[in-house]
């Protein structure tokens, strides 16, 4: 909203309060000190300088007076333009005040530091008071509304003081990731309907780490009517499924050491009838499976893999064909090979806890690692055109161990392996005809069952957590969902 879209009038213009760009700090504030050319152009002093600038009406934006500084809920901002939006974000988040309210949505910044505001403290401090001060608002709306006995054909909006500021549920208390999770549970049991929270914004602003937040926040105040060792098992799995998708669904990226690439919709089941926990579900979508097989330099493949070739033992390594050298992989070598602040080694360990407490068996956890093995020598599957003959492939004659692994573990034989993406079949009514595929056909196909495989794999270990969340469940409950839904951002690394 520009100056001259808001003030016409010159005589309403002077000692107006505006926003100049700088080039900075971007912007600073300003004030007007007379109208020039009809409006056209005005005389602005700048804060902190003793110079005065013409510019034109059309490039100045309004600013809010003082009093609307470090505002709660930028829906009362007089003037909710760019910059006033940006300085007031900028001063909470100066002072740790990472949320902010703009009318029903809550806006939140990433502090990239620890703040002690989601302990249980804070809990009891959101938990039932948006509810309370919002039944004791709606009582005395209903008392100011009623006529007067003794004046009843008065004007019900006659009761009402002009200066009774009637609070909504975000505006009882202070901004926070807490009160919108309050407020979905009180909906939940109130309305007896399925309740979603959308969690959004650009890859590093932290919607995974307040999906998380909300997570804990609902489950611990369902826990209080719930059995204390039924409560304690969910929450206990739902924290324990954290390290498991992270490691197979995050990726350091150029903006995000930690950046998910999938997006999920987390169900935490809610008995109506007594409030209690019962299960939980995620259901995930959009993974990005070309990050397998491809990752610009600045950047590092999933996780996973290098926590489980730093944090795997030699011998566990070596009955898949495999080495703690990064270099030696090719879906690997030409990305990062480090995040700053990550031991991949330590979370490796953290991973085979959590997969165990989500009641996965020696087995299961086997055969993960069995799957990624195999990816990764997919990866060092290369071919070359055969000599005089440009539309047929042939193997590298490197790659001979890798193809002896993936069959074994495969469980077919290397004929039968080799022929799968060397060759294609194409049926003609009753024959079926055999081509050859050339060396950029035959990498295409290996590198489609790379991206295949891995999103198998990240099905079916969400299929085994969601089955852990509800092996206490009550499947005759009465039961209804608050969601989650943490939508991932993929951006341009050309933008």
């Amino acid at each position: 909203m520009t100056f001259a879209e808001t003030d016409k009038e010159s005589s309403a213009i002077e000692g107006g309060l505006v926003w100049l760009q700088d080039s900075e700090n971007v912007l600073v504030k300003g004030t007007i000190l007379e109208s020039l050319d009809n409006g056209q152009k005005v005389k602005v002093q700048p804060e902190n300088s003793k110079d005065t600038l013409t510019i034109n009406t059309e490039q100045l934006q309004r600013r809010n007076p003082p009093k609307f500084d470090n505002c709660d809920d930028m829906a009362s901002l007089t003037y909710l333009n760019e910059p006033s939006v940006v300085y007031n974000l900028q001063q909470r988040y100066q002072n740790d005040s990472i949320y902010t309210y703009s009318g029903l949505f809550l806006v939140a910044v990433n502090p990239y530091k620890q703040l002690n505001i989601y302990n249980n403290q804070f809990i009891q401090l959101y938990k039932n008071s948006t509810v309370t001060q919002i039944e004791n608002a709606e009582e005395k709306i209903e008392e100011l509304e009623t006529p007067s006995l003794s004046h009843p054909d008065s004007e019900s909006t006659n009761n009402i003081d002009d200066n009774y500021e009637i609070p909504t549920r975000l505006s009882t208390v202070k901004p926070h990731i807490f009160a919108v999770a309050e407020e979905a549970f009180q909906n939940l049991v109130q309305t007896k309907s399925n309740q979603s929270i959308l969690v959004t914004g650009e890859s590093g602003a932290g919607k995974t780490e307040n999906t998380k937040k909300v997570i804990q926040y609902i489950i611990s105040v369902a826990s209080s009517a719930t059995n204390q060792s039924i409560a304690q098992t969910v929450e206990d799995r739902i924290l324990q499924a954290n390290p498991i998708l992270e490691a197979f669904g995050n990726a350091q990226t150029v903006r995000n050491l930690n950046s998910s690439r999938f997006g999920k919709f987390v169900k935490i089941n809610v008995n109506i009838a007594n409030k209690e926990l019962n299960g939980a579900k995620i259901e995930w979508y959009l993974l990005e499976k070309s990050r397998v097989v491809l990752q610009n330099s600045d950047e590092r493949n999933y996780h996973i893999f290098y926590q489980f070739l730093r944090g795997a033992a030699e011998k566990d390594l070596d009955q898949f064909g495999l080495s703690k050298s990064l270099s030696q992989y090719n879906y690997l070598k030409f990305s990062n090979h480090t995040v700053p602040g990550m031991d991949d080694s330590k979370e490796y360990r953290t991973l085979i806890k959590a997969l165990q407490i989500m009641d996965f068996s020696k087995q299961d956890i086997q055969n993960v690692f069995a799957v990624l093995a195999i990816i990764l020598h997919l990866g060092n599957i290369t071919f070359k055109n055969k000599p005089n003959d440009v539309k047929q492939a042939i193997l590298d004659e490197s790659v001979s161990k890798s193809i002896e692994m993936i069959s074994k573990l495969f469980g077919i034989k290397e004929k039968d392996f080799k022929n799968s993406f060397l060759t294609s079949k194409v049926q003609a009514g009753r024959e079926v005809v055999t081509q050859h595929r050339n060396a950029s056909q035959a990498k295409f196909t290996i590198d489609a069952l790379s991206k295949s495989l891995y999103e198998r794999l990240f099905q079916y270990l969400v299929n085994k957590i969601n089955y852990s969340f509800n092996t206490e469940a009550n499947p005759m409950a009465n039961t209804r969902y608050i969601g989650i839904l943490d939508i991932a951002v993929f951006q341009s690394s050309y933008v």
